[in-house]
């Protein structure tokens, strides 16, 4: 018998608003191992982190663009989305690229995507949200209903993904 590390599978789903939450998880060693003195304790469970166990349950799901696509699409928007726009409509494409950067900072940085996205673009956070607010109000992410405490959630639309496609095809 050997002494290896607990297993831990967690599943995830979503509440009624529509934000990714944890629906369960199982702790435990595997047949045949040595299960230390005391067993799973309360301080093993404690040191679960759950922000971890998120970030993992994105990571197995699958990007819909290559590595290059993905590097196009964020010099697009970093280097190109228009500054100042005024009174003239921002291009659909830079809309749907900010919404699919910000599903992928979900996935990646749950606690706090806009920050880690306003990083990866040199902008300020309140820009990035804003930009996000602009998207959203498109159609670009989907959302469920408000909930408080202020939770980021959303996923990219099959519109926002059409417009990427159709632009990188180009």
């Amino acid at each position: 018998m050997t002494t290896t590390k607990p297993q831990i599978q967690a599943t995830f789903g979503e509440d009624i608003s529509g934000a990714r939450v944890l629906t369960g998880i199982r702790y435990y060693y595997p047949e045949g191992d040595t299960v230390p003195l005391g067993g799973i304790t309360a301080r093993k469970l404690r040191d679960i982190s759950y922000w971890s166990l998120l970030k993992n349950s994105y990571e197995d799901s699958n990007s819909t663009l290559s590595p290059e696509e993905e590097e196009r699409l964020l010099i697009l928007v970093r280097d190109h989305y228009p500054s100042k726009p005024g009174r003239v409509p921002i291009p659909e494409i830079y809309l749907a690229g900010m919404a699919y950067l910000f599903d992928k900072h979900l996935r990646t940085t749950p606690r706090n995507p806009v920050a880690s996205l306003a990083e990866t673009l040199g902008l300020s956070p309140r820009t990035v949200a804003q930009r996000i607010r602009k998207a959203k109000s498109l159609g670009h992410i989907t959302t469920g209903v408000a909930i408080p405490g202020g939770k980021a959630r959303g996923q990219l639309s099959t519109t926002a993904e059409e417009i990427i496609r159709d632009h990188l095809s180009r």
